[in-house]
């Protein structure tokens, strides 16, 4: 377990849940898990996606959390600014603390 004085930022953790089986395009709500999580941020990298619309940034992120159950494609809101998270990749260090790797998610209409 890492210490807190080590942790920066309160964090949400929210699980993804398809509503609708049966429909052609997903229907997907998200359920709060966790609330007030501690976590430290760490900026690695930005990487641009060439799509109609021109570059769009991707924003990566490395996040140390305390061991937590946490699951690929989980939604995180960081509670500073309501910025909103995808979880790509997970490593769990023997169930001292826990890594995740993050993108920032786009607003798409």
């Amino acid at each position: 377990m890492m210490e807190n004085r080590l942790f920066n930022e309160l964090i949400t953790i929210r699980k993804p849940v398809q509503l609708i089986s049966e429909s052609k395009s997903p229907v997907i709500e998200y359920q709060t898990t966790a609330v007030d999580i501690k976590a430290r941020f760490e900026p690695l990298n930005t990487l641009f996606n060439r799509n109609v619309l021109g570059n769009t940034a991707k924003q990566t992120f490395r996040v140390f959390i305390n061991s937590i159950e946490i699951k690929p494609n989980y939604e995180i809101i960081r509670q500073s600014d309501g910025m909103k998270f995808s979880v790509l990749e997970i490593k769990n260090f023997f169930e001292h603390h826990t890594e995740l790797i993050i993108e920032a998610k786009t607003c798409s209409v």
